[in-house]
């Protein structure tokens, strides 16, 4: 099954939970509850199964190693898609098409700053 829709809001929460450790919650243009993004440790992710759909509604589960890039695509992207195929397994979160250029330069800083050895 294939689902498609363009991100209007989002919400996120972290939880003293074993799992999930946090989940963002996203909406479409007519403010319907569309997916959820589960994010827990690596270990938890299993990578045939990551990905359900029940009518156009998503859940999938990720590392959540990768919930602060989500976020930043979120607060800094616009338009985004959320496109999810069960058959495949395939989450993605993409953006439009943007100029070259555009505001490159602060995802550069942020993630030069991470030391190599943490």
């Amino acid at each position: 099954m294939h689902v498609q829709f363009t991100i209007k809001e989002y919400s996120v929460s972290l939880s003293n939970f074993k799992q999930p450790y946090g989940w963002i919650m996203l909406f479409d243009e007519d403010g319907s509850w569309r997916a959820r993004l589960n994010f827990v440790p690596l270990p938890n992710v299993n990578e045939t199964t990551n990905v359900t759909i029940g009518g156009d509604f998503i859940e999938l589960y990720m590392n959540m190693k990768l919930m602060d890039d989500v976020i930043d695509l979120l607060r800094n992207e616009k338009p985004l898609t959320a496109t999810a195929n069960s058959d495949n397994n395939i989450f993605i979160l993409g953006t439009g098409n943007e100029p070259v250029g555009e505001e490159e330069t602060r995802l550069f800083l942020r993630y030069g700053m991470i030391p190599i050895n943490p």
